[in-house]
Order: structure tokens, then sequence, then C-alpha cells
């Protein structure tokens, strides 16, 4: 099996809080596939602490916005379109930002050269129209005949971080990073 970086997200700050991503290439692929996202940074501004809600008793997790962006991938020949998301794990489908968050990725709305693509995680057998990324496994496209190889890959990645409020008792600014890599595996 071969493994080619596709995308690389990191960077999600306190006080500032930002989500850089960033499309790269392994050398040995580079000229068999390009990927791109939509977006080079989701950016959720400043946070002041003033200016965060009051949580309710028993609730420390404060819900930031979910940023959708666009994954793209063209390949010379096809190719199977099969991703894993590397991250740091605090649990299942959940990835750590610091101390102080946490994250999930999902991918949905999969076209494979033109036509609407079911998702499939390794070892489950049933297609869905969402799946969500969890650590060390891979989801893959697949058409309704089965065909699970493509020229042209779109679909869409829906980040949700989450912030512990109990972590956040910070005087200065802070900044709560968070990384990830997208790969495209081939067999």
């Amino acid at each position: 099996m071969r493994v080619r970086p596709l995308t690389s997200f990191t960077a999600l700050r306190l006080w500032s809080v930002a989500l850089a991503l960033l499309a790269g290439a392994s050398p040995g692929f580079a000229a068999e596939c390009e990927s791109r996202l939509s977006q080079s940074e989701v950016d959720y501004g400043r946070l002041h602490r003033g200016e965060l809600p009051d949580m309710p008793s028993g609730q420390y997790w404060l819900a930031l916005d979910t940023h959708r962006l666009t994954l793209t991938v063209v390949c010379q020949t096809p190719a199977p379109m099969k991703l894993r998301f590397n991250a740091a794990s605090v649990g299942s489908g959940v990835f750590r930002m610091g101390n102080g968050g946490q994250f999930t990725v999902h991918i949905n709305d999969a076209v494979i050269d033109g036509r609407a693509a079911m998702l499939v995680r390794d070892g489950q057998p049933e297609l869905r129209p969402e799946q969500s990324f969890d650590a060390g496994q891979s989801i893959q496209a697949q058409l309704p005949g089965g065909e699970m190889t493509a020229r042209h890959f779109t679909a869409q990645i829906a980040v949700q971080a989450w912030l512990d409020m109990r972590q956040l008792q910070v005087r200065d600014e802070t900044v709560v990073d968070g990384a990830g890599t997208f790969e495209l595996l081939t067999d």
C-alpha cells in the first residue's frame, strides 16, 4: 500500500482562533494526483474572555462554528479514492487541540468522476452518505455499482471544534494548537 499526504491543517488559537489548512504532495505522487482544499485557513477571529457566553452549570465545552471546506483530488490515471485522517486522538472520532480543545472531521457529498458516491469506513460494511474520520481508519468513496477508482474526486469536509472552558482561565493570549493530515491511500 502506498500512502500520499494530501492535506494538512494545524493551529487553533484561543484569543486568536484560526485553523490553517495546507495542501501537500509526496514527490512520488505529485505527478499522479493533485489535491487542494477550498480554503487554506479557517479563522475564528479573536475570542476575549468577556465576550464568551455564560455556560450552564455543569457544561464546560464551548462549540465553535462548523467550517465547511471542499476537498478536491485530480489524478492522471484512475486511483482508489481512499482517505485517512491522521491526528492526535482523544477518543472515537475526536482529535486533540492542545490542552484546551478538541475537534471532529466529517466527510460528505462525495463525487467521483461526476457521479454521487457513498462512503464506507474500514471494517464497516454499510455505505453512508456521511462518515466521520477516526484515528487510524480510512474512508473510501464508492459508486453504487461497486467502483472505487476515479480520476476526479470532490467531497465536503466539515470541521467542528470545541473549547474546554475549564482550561481557558488565562491572562495572556493563549494558543490552542491542533494538527492533522489527510492522506490518499493507494493499493
